[in-house]
């Protein structure tokens, strides 16, 4: 702990809100810290770090900072996103977590529109999400735990806009999750609109589950296949058709994902 201490004490989560492979981000004021749990994630040699606008004045291991480790920042001007590639220096430094300090020129700066991942993956969470409200007294609003709950309204719909760098076939994937008892209300169905396709969509209670521990079930719906010709940006929508609310639960939204197929 002693060892990683600069990267966890009086640090904040990195505005960076995307899951990785490879493990997660903290800053502070001048510093990125890149927590590297799994040191030979996806990339054997190094990992790649989308959205991050700042110079990199220097790169290094937290736990022996004489070792500088390489990285190569780009920009990708036709679409318009930077690119971070840090290459890992030889065998993890720790078991469990390995950070690289980046010391970055001024304040902080990410890409201001939602990026695919090194990873193929593009996650749309609920909490990046831009809220929709069709009348006033809508009870839907977004959880300290980052899910969309209480969505009883037809009228109430979200959107996204991202960034697509890699064309091609996606499955859609909508993830909801049950409150901490395992309570939830299902059989709602949705419209998914993105790159002129719709997708019709219906929230089902599925058996697998059941045998699950209770609480705070997260819970995938594969919606279908959609495919982006081209890369560039684009707009994701969902919009109710029917909604359920037999244990005044509504529609609990964690998250669509869209993962490539391979």
């Amino acid at each position: 702990m002693s060892v990683n201490s600069d990267s966890i004490y009086g640090t904040k989560a990195s505005p960076i809100t995307y899951d990785y492979e490879w493990g997660t981000v903290t800053c502070k004021p001048g510093k990125v810290f890149l927590h590297v749990f799994n040191w030979k994630a996806n990339y054997k040699d190094m990992i790649v770090l989308y959205g991050l606008i700042n110079k990199v004045k220097k790169a290094s291991l937290l736990a022996d900072s004489s070792r500088n480790v390489k990285v190569i920042q780009e920009y990708n001007e036709e679409l318009a996103y930077n690119n971070l590639k840090v290459m890992l220096p030889g065998n993890a430094p720790d078991a469990y977590d390995s950070v690289i300090s980046l010391e970055i020129e001024g304040e902080l700066k990410i890409d201001d529109i939602l990026l695919q991942q090194p990873d193929g993956r593009i996650i749309l969470n609920s909490f990046q999400a831009i809220v929709h409200k069709g009348r006033e007294e809508s009870q839907m609003h977004l959880s300290s735990g980052g899910v969309i709950e209480k969505w009883f309204n037809k009228d109430d719909w979200l959107s996204w806009d991202f960034k697509v760098i890699e064309p091609g076939e996606y499955e859609l994937n909508l993830l909801t999750k049950t409150d901490f008892w395992g309570e939830w209300d299902f059989d709602h169905e949705v419209t998914i609109g993105v790159a002129e396709q719709e997708i019709g969509c219906t929230v089902k209670d599925d058996e697998k589950y059941h045998d699950k521990p209770l609480h705070y079930q997260d819970r995938c719906m594969k919606c279908g296949r959609v495919s982006f010709k081209n890369a560039g940006n684009y707009t994701l929508t969902i919009k109710p058709i029917v909604l359920h609310s037999e244990n005044n639960r509504g529609l609990s939204l964690r998250s669509i994902n869209l993962v490539p197929v391979k």
